[in-house]
């Protein structure tokens, strides 16, 4: 089976000017354009996944590349992306990497043999994907999914999770809260690093202290409900607890109630996300809502514009607002 480095050697190009002319990510001039096309029909390259399919009679394929399932929101965006690529034409084959990154490699080499028409991938934790190298590598556009660099050189879906955070502390600073611990999962992912960044801006701007107050690496109910237990048995427990991902806020709720502590009358807690939990309790969580649905809705169209185009585009990136959801976890701090 022919490879991106065969045309590229056929028609004495780099990659990636194979790849720019297959995915239209650059302008690539006239004459280089008319090299790769005859290169391509030379090797017998099958570079356009869609026309393949169809003329197989086969459903055109997706790649979804997931950290992990068990998280709620990752689990809302993985339907609704397959549910949207499906009314669309498209058939999704979904990828559970673990938080793991040589898993999540292993899936984007299993990912360029199933010859997808294009991919969305939500990173692993602190792993430091070569977007532009993936596209150039399996030869099909991808769209990074909520954990994306600022420099991402691919199309990508973001909140602004530093605004968010730093909102959502100020909230508990307005109820008289001084003592704010912070719950949060791995310091290398993007996302966990500017909700701690928001967290501590807000703090810092009110004169708060957080010394003390932060734990990571909480990846788990079981490590959120350990951190909490240790936060709590301090000599000046905190007042308010702020969790930065959904299982630290189910560690959080569980941990307060092996401790017989209530919500909101002896402590206040915030959690980003906030599955059927988190409503499902009494009372209720306050929470920080990602546009879950929506997310996984604009991944499969930006990444269907890009395989539908037919002239050079340049890298979308969206920033989608997310809700602050007050329930009757929080109370005013009474001295």
């Amino acid at each position: 089976m022919a490879t991106m480095r065969d045309v590229a050697k056929a028609a004495g190009v780099s990659i990636a000017t194979v790849s720019a002319v297959i995915n239209k990510t650059t302008k690539v001039s006239a004459e280089l354009t008319q090299r790769v096309n005859d290169a391509i029909k030379e090797v017998g390259y099958r570079p356009n996944g869609v026309a393949r399919s169809l003329k197989m009679g086969a459903t055109p394929t997706i790649a979804c590349i997931l950290p992990g399932i068990t998280n709620p929101v990752f689990a809302e965006m993985a339907q609704t992306i397959e549910s949207e690529a499906n009314k669309k034409g498209y058939a999704v084959f979904v990828c559970n990497a673990l938080e793991d990154n040589a898993l999540q490699d292993k899936y984007l080499q299993f990912a360029s043999s199933m010859r997808p028409v294009g991919g969305i991938i939500i990173p692993a934790a602190g792993s430091e994907i070569d977007v532009e190298a993936i596209q150039r590598e399996i030869g099909v556009p991808f769209v990074v999914l909520d954990r994306a660099a600022p420099d991402t050189k691919a199309d990508s879906i973001v909140v602004d999770n530093y605004d968010a955070a730093f909102n959502a502390v100020n909230y508990l600073i307005s109820l008289g809260h001084k003592r704010i611990g912070a719950i949060a999962s791995f310091p290398y992912s993007f996302t966990s690093r500017d909700r701690i960044r928001g967290y501590r801006s807000a703090m810092e701007q009110s004169g708060l202290d957080t010394t003390g107050l932060v734990r990571e690496n909480c990846s788990t109910v079981e490590r959120a409900q350990s951190a909490v237990f240790e936060l709590m048995s301090s000599q000046n427990p905190p007042t308010a607890l702020f969790a930065t991902f959904d299982h630290a806020g189910l560690g959080i709720v569980k941990a307060l109630n092996r401790l017989d502590l209530r919500m909101p009358d002896e402590v206040s807690v915030i959690t980003f996300d906030g599955g059927a939990w988190a409503e499902a309790i009494n009372p209720n969580v306050t929470s920080v809502r990602q546009p879950a649905t929506q997310m996984g809705s604009e991944a499969v169209r930006l990444l269907l514009e890009r395989i539908d185009a037919t002239e050079p585009m340049s890298h979308r990136r969206l920033m989608l607002p997310t809700e602050f959801i007050v329930r009757g976890s929080c109370a005013p701090l009474f001295s």
